[in-house]
């Protein structure tokens, strides 16, 4: 996945996952991409959908948009979400992210803005979701 430079990498990554962050924070909000795994034994589309459904059944989660899209090779989906805080102080942020899945792996890599930036960084949203690719 493709982040941009001015953004800085987690230390201590998970294993099979990634975390890159803005340093520069928006409402309190610092961008990220990040990358996370779990088995799924089927093809990238049938995990984005099976993504899409845990998304609309979360409380603190809109889905705002979805697209079909061919990332790496793939069709899946590219679904944007907006995710309120439960707690307060109330906060908002927007998702968009993608979904592949690759020798029993699920693989979803998402990019995040605060609710009120994600504009500004929708374009490096796109970039970095596009950019996903996971080994064959």
């Amino acid at each position: 996945m493709a982040i941009p430079s001015t953004w800085k990498a987690a230390d201590g990554q998970p294993s099979g996952g990634f975390t890159a962050s803005d340093l520069l924070a928006v409402d309190g909000f610092h961008a990220a991409a990040n990358v996370s795994t779990e088995p799924f034994v089927g093809d990238s589309y049938a995990y984005a959908r099976a993504g899409e459904l845990g998304l609309r059944h979360r409380r603190n989660v809109t889905v705002e948009g979805e697209r079909e899209e061919i990332i790496d090779g793939d069709p899946t989906l590219i679904i944007e979400a907006r995710w309120t805080s439960p707690t307060p102080p109330a906060s908002s942020y927007r998702t968009m992210q993608v979904s592949l899945s690759s020798h029993g792996v699920g693989y979803v890599a998402t990019c995040a803005a605060a609710t009120s930036a994600f504009e500004r960084y929708r374009s490096m949203c796109e970039s970095v979701v596009r950019s996903f690719a996971v080994e064959r």
